[in-house]
């Protein structure tokens, strides 16, 4: 999805869902990509969750215009350290 600001290209939505013993954590969304004209360099993006109801959120990560486009992608889901949830583009780096 394009998003029309000036300062970002491009926007990933990141879709997620907490059970009720989730929520009351603190959570941490990563967004790390690799660009078209760096592919070999992780870029990351981290944002915390607010602390809300259990159930599905969304948060929007805007890419900035000097990275996009966005070749590949990996989202994670963290609380503490530890990795809740991940999910990554299917040509994702190994």
């Amino acid at each position: 999805m394009e998003d029309d600001t000036p300062s970002s290209s491009e926007q990933y939505t990141v879709r997620y869902f907490t059970t009720p013993a989730a929520a009351t954590l603190p959570l941490l969304l990563v967004f790390d990509y690799r660009t078209v004209s760096l592919p070999m360099v992780n870029h990351s993006t981290a944002m915390r969750l607010p602390t809300t109801p259990a159930g599905y959120h969304a948060m929007d990560i805007p890419i900035p215009r000097a990275y996009s486009p966005v070749l590949h992608w990996r989202a994670t889901l963290a609380s503490r350290g530890r990795v809740l949830q991940r999910i990554e583009s299917v040509d994702w780096p190994q």
